[in-house]
């Protein structure tokens, strides 16, 4: 799943180098329709009728929404992934609970999620760090899959999102009021996910819109 997609283009590459299937996610239905469902198109991943499916005899699903909305669309159909996908989207901390629950909803028990993004945006307060001080409280594993650094600007990195050992969907209030403090030391406990040969991990510490998914997908075919 790509989260606010716009052109769709890592979705896309992971489609086609990788083989996986895909589905798209934007705060706008119009965005989903007249940029995402015809970039999908050129690159034989969406096809333009009605009535016939992609090469790869999948069509995928558009969802349009903020984070409440999509993670509401997520319960409701069931559908979780193995991968999230998403860039830019943690610059502001209000809309942090909101993009959390969409991950409980989005992620199978084994998934995880890639974001990119500046460790921290100013004039907004939002950032890699932030989010992942946030979400480290809430029964997720956040280490850094890889950092940008070039000396002369603000330090871009992906971080790498995971669900803590042991930690069901069950857990799935976003808030950390409410746990106990073994389970707060077991987070802190917990053994990331092995960084692939070659590169180096380290700990990080310290959109109005929406629409029906199937109406979405309908729409989106004809304007394709």
């Amino acid at each position: 799943l790509e989260l606010g997609a716009g052109h769709g283009a890592p979705g896309i590459i992971a489609a086609l180098r990788h083989g996986v299937f895909v589905d798209f996610h934007d705060r706008s239905a119009d965005v989903l329709r007249s940029v995402t469902a015809p970039n999908l198109a050129a690159n034989g991943l969406f096809s333009a009728t009605e009535d016939a499916a992609a090469p790869s005899g999948k069509t995928p699903n558009f969802i349009a929404g903020d984070w409440k909305r999509l993670a509401a669309e997520l319960k409701q159909s069931g559908l979780q992934y193995d991968v999230v996908l998403a860039a830019e989207a943690i610059y502001r901390t209000d809309m942090y609970e909101d993009l959390t629950a969409v991950l409980n909803q989005a992620l199978k028990p084994a998934g995880f999620a890639l974001f990119a993004g500046k460790r921290f945006y100013f004039g907004c307060g939002g950032g890699t760090s932030s989010f992942a001080s946030f979400v480290k409280q809430r029964h997720f594993e956040v280490t850094v899959e890889k950092p940008f650094e070039d000396g002369r600007s603000n330090v871009r990195e992906v971080i790498r999102i995971t669900r803590c050992p042991g930690k069901s969907e069950d857990s799935k209030t976003g808030g950390s009021e409410n746990k106990s403090e073994s389970e707060s030391e077991s987070e802190s406990d917990g053994n990331p996910a092995p960084a692939p040969q070659g590169e180096k991990k380290r700990d990080l510490d310290p959109p109005e819109g929406g629409g029906d998914a199937a109406e979405l997908h309908a729409k989106a075919a004809r304007y394709g």
